[in-house]
């Protein structure tokens, strides 16, 4: 494995080409680049140490905002921000402002996030890897209260794109399991009324059929479990929930029965 003077020399060359990149620069030269530097930063022994101070990410949401229609790109663009967040938590709280770029002004990333997630789970351009992706993005940059409530705020209707996206890969176990923990952030933070229309608007379905679709595995259902529980705080709710077309006492029966 190399040391890490030659990793940091290899990583210093990637961020000066990735801050240079150009609108309409060959497409796989770009993957290229940001697959390059997921590796290093997927690199165990130094990684955090490498990246830190680097600012990596503000150049690659420039990217992320030139290239928005290229699915390859974004699946690993936002995989690289997610390992960022996970090697630099500060990084989240400067993700909250948009921000210049080689003249270029980026879309905030409560924007870009939500742009995302619709372009790439409509009707004719359905894509679950990035769907994945994009809702493990959504559930680290909803862990900022900032970043949350600016999503909120947006006209984009962020409850629709993940019960949507949950709806429409309903097989596909990790967009499940993103897709109630964003779920869950968003519903500790609404009033009860948002609840309410939440369960009134059969919302909620979609939490209960990931639970029970994954119902051996014990991460899945203590997710889907951790997003029904704020919706219980309205007595309305409660009524839904535990009606007998819902029963969603047997759902949490059998899960502390089978964990």
């Amino acid at each position: 494995m190399a040391d890490k003077e030659e990793l940091e020399k290899r990583l210093n060359k990637l961020i000066v080409r990735l801050k240079h990149v150009e609108t309409g620069k060959q497409l796989d030269t770009v993957v290229q680049i940001l697959e390059d530097l997921l590796s290093l930063a997927n690199a165990d022994n130094y990684a955090a140490e490498l990246f830190e101070g680097k600012d990596v990410h503000l150049s690659l949401m420039v990217v992320l905002d030139v290239y928005l229609g290229c699915s390859a790109l974004q699946q690993v663009g936002w995989s690289l921000l997610c390992r960022l967040l996970e090697l630099c938590p500060a990084t989240l709280e400067m993700l909250v402002s948009p921000h210049v770029e080689n003249d270029w002004i980026a879309l905030g990333i409560h924007q870009q996030i939500l742009k995302m997630l619709s372009l790439h789970n409509g009707d004719d351009n359905k894509d679950d890897k990035v769907m994945m992706v994009g809702l493990r993005a959504l559930s680290y940059l909803l862990e900022s209260d900032a970043i949350l409530l600016m999503i909120l705020d947006e006209k984009n209707d962020v409850f629709c794109l993940i019960v949507d996206a949950m709806s429409d890969f309903a097989s596909d176990e990790e967009i499940q399991i993103y897709g109630c923990k964003s779920l869950q952030l968003l519903l500790e933070k609404v009033p009860d009324v948002h609840l309410i229309e939440f369960v009134e608007g059969n919302d909620h379905k979609a939490i209960l059929r990931a639970a029970r679709q994954f119902q051996d595995n014990q991460h899945t259902v203590l997710q889907a479990l951790r997003a029904l529980l704020p919706l219980a705080a309205p007595a309305s709710n409660v009524e839904v929930l535990m009606s007998g077309n819902e029963r969603c006492y047997e759902l949490i029966m059998r899960a502390m029965q089978s964990f």
